[in-house]
């Protein structure tokens, strides 16, 4: 005699499952029984962002800077859908999009970028971090983000020389 799981199964969530499974005599009507047990664990969700490059820009006071962005693919190589969050900490930072659901296998794309807040900034140089988290198991993964303003005097001594 098999016993085995049928597709039922399938759409179980995560925990721990019983049954009893009987074998009667139809002889003498006796009846063994045997415990059965499933568990059912909870697959993982795994986001992974690519490339690994940080956007590193630079450029003259009042802009225009080079380059202006950088794209990041976020995927799921995990078995179950995600919940993820995109974030950044500097008015002059852009993110394409902030939060969504990634399917099992699933990717999308965000896209890191300057906006017209760094035409206003003085010379130096400015950073900043990019956190991708899945918030399903509260992983992040970290782009920085750096900018270097150029005085427009210190980009006509170059050009001179």
């Amino acid at each position: 005699v098999t016993v085995s799981l049928n597709s039922n199964a399938n759409s179980l969530t995560p925990g721990n499952y019983s049954d009893t499974v009987s074998f009667t005599n139809t002889t003498n009507t006796t009846t063994i029984t045997r415990s059965v047990s499933l568990t059912v664990q909870a697959t993982s969700s795994t986001l992974s962002v690519s490339p690994s490059t940080e956007l590193n820009s630079s450029g003259t006071q009042g802009g225009s800077f080079s380059p202006s962005s950088q794209s990041y693919a976020l995927h799921n190589t995990g078995g179950s859908s995600l919940q993820w969050t995109a974030s950044k900490t500097k008015s002059w930072v852009s993110v394409s999009s902030t939060s969504g659901t990634l399917d099992a296998g699933a990717s999308t794309t965000v896209t890191v970028s300057l906006n017209s807040n760094a035409n206003s900034l003085t010379p130096g140089n400015y950073s900043d971090t990019v956190s991708f988290t899945n918030t399903t198991n509260t992983t992040t993964i970290t782009r920085s983000v750096s900018l270097t303003v150029r005085s427009e005097e210190h980009t006509s001594e170059l050009q001179s020389h």
